[in-house]
């Protein structure tokens, strides 16, 4: 068949809708349609024209942005409203946050979202929001927000900061280790946080060459919200580790999904190499504080190397505000280093610390 032909026979049905169609307008008009619905599905045209003694059925033409639903003249706009939300929601869902839609490197660290987020409340709150109304739930509201890619509010109390270790010995190459921080402007020490990816380890020692591939399953990764004071003397004066915070601009709603996140452990299963390590779980993280659509570079590579996932991270989050260093002192501490992951708090006391007074001092996070 020729091209015109193929054409004509395509847009002949469309012709014929839109000759049958009671109303014409988009999605937007009915409904308020967020970023990612947009960029996942378009703004389609909606047509809605009569079929007496139905009840409202939906049908979403992709190749043409075409959404037609069948109703009854006497059917309530609300009722349509309803349905037109429903399926969106049912598609968004299906694409983005069933089982079937994670990535193999998601199941693997058994990601799920920050807050807990069954189909049922998905689907409660997504009708809320469709219809421009707040679900009277700060935390739905924030993470509905943030995971649709709406307009934020930049946090004035609060910065990110993505925090890499490393061992502090020349001859050892140091892979780094990727976590990150939420700190308050001026600090706070009860609420600072610091969100640990890591496989805890019991011995002063480091892990032999023949232990890092953990063949017989005994290292457990898990996600761990920590002081930051105590985590920051921990890794300086006993864990002869350099800490480096690299401080980035983080939202209003960010900050209500991760403190609603708190005092929980994620267990990830199984330590593993070069996928299933602290940048893959901490990635995973920091991704939840994104659209849905979008996700920290590097998902499909081979390997999960933590400096490079730290400064990918970075630049998704809108580009470094201050990098603060702060010193190993373990040998001159008097201590011989370990490896113990264990942390102690922090001395003389959390504000009198010297990481706390480091951070005190630097205006940009302050």
């Amino acid at each position: 068949m020729a091209q015109p032909t193929l054409t004509l026979a395509f847009l002949l049905p469309i012709w014929f809708l839109l000759s049958q169609a009671v109303r014409s307008e988009t999605i937007s008009d009915r409904v308020d349609w967020p970023p990612v619905f947009e960029r996942s599905y378009g703004d389609p045209k909606l047509l809605v024209f009569n079929a007496e003694g139905v009840e409202p059925k939906i049908q979403f033409i992709r190749p043409a942005r075409l959404v037609t639903v069948r109703a009854d003249d006497s059917c309530p706009e609300a009722q349509i409203d309803w349905t037109i939300r429903q399926y969106f929601l049912g598609l968004l869902w299906k694409d983005y946050l069933a089982q079937g839609a994670l990535s193999e490197n998601e199941i693997r660290l058994n990601m799920k979202e920050l807050v807990p987020m069954p189909r049922a409340t998905f689907l409660k709150i997504g009708h809320c929001h469709l219809a421009g109304r707040s679900t009277g739930n700060r935390v739905h509201d924030a993470w509905w927000r943030v995971r649709t890619g709406m307009d934020l509010k930049e946090s004035c109390d609060h910065l990110l900061a993505i925090t890499t270790l490393e061992w502090d010995d020349p001859d050892k190459y140091s892979h780094g280790h990727f976590a990150f921080a939420l700190r308050k402007r001026g600090g706070d020490i009860h609420t600072d946080a610091l969100y640990d990816f890591r496989a805890p380890w019991e011995l002063d020692r480091r892990p032999r060459f023949t232990e890092a591939p953990n063949i017989h399953n005994k290292l457990k990764l898990k996600a761990l919200r920590e002081n930051l004071y105590d985590w920051i003397y921990t890794q300086t004066e006993f864990r002869n580790s350099h800490v480096t915070m690299s401080f980035v601009k983080v939202h209003e709603e960010q900050v209500a999904l991760l403190r609603a996140y708190n005092g929980r452990v994620h267990e990830a299963g199984n330590f593993r190499v070069f996928k299933k390590n602290c940048a893959s779980l901490g990635t995973q993280f920091i991704n939840r504080l994104l659209p849905l659509d979008e996700e920290i570079k590097g998902e499909h590579s081979f390997a999960d190397l933590p400096l490079r996932k730290n400064q990918h991270t970075i630049e998704q989050l809108g580009g470094l505000i201050k990098e603060v260093y702060i010193e190993n002192r373990t040998l001159e501490a008097g201590r011989e280093p370990t490896s113990r992951s264990k942390l102690h708090p922090a001395k003389p006391s959390r504000k009198l610390s010297r990481g706390y007074q480091i951070l005190s001092a630097v205006d940009e996070v302050n």
